[in-house]
């Protein structure tokens, strides 16, 4: 949305003239972490899976609630299943 020519920012700064605009850096750094990603097959694939994982988690509340209980007879704190930038 930053775009130099029909981003929104640019958009705004032709309708208000002075305009402080930047890029998200957790977004900017989601897409670095994915291009350094393209370089590396075994990062490619690996990010794959943690994707597939978290998928598989997600979208299931039974599978979810099954993962809570299984961390919790574990001992381990449970987790939330964040959603992935990329």
């Amino acid at each position: 949305m930053t775009g130099h020519e029909t981003g929104r920012a640019q958009r705004v700064k032709q309708l208000c003239g002075v305009t402080l605009s930047f890029h998200c850096v957790a977004h900017k750094l989601a897409l670095a972490c994915a291009d350094l990603f393209k370089g590396f097959e075994e990062l490619v694939d690996l990010d794959k899976l943690l994707q597939d994982i978290c998928g598989y988690f997600k979208l299931s509340p039974s599978r979810k609630a099954k993962l809570k209980f299984v961390l919790v007879e574990l001992g381990e704190k449970p987790l939330a299943v964040l959603k992935i930038h990329l």
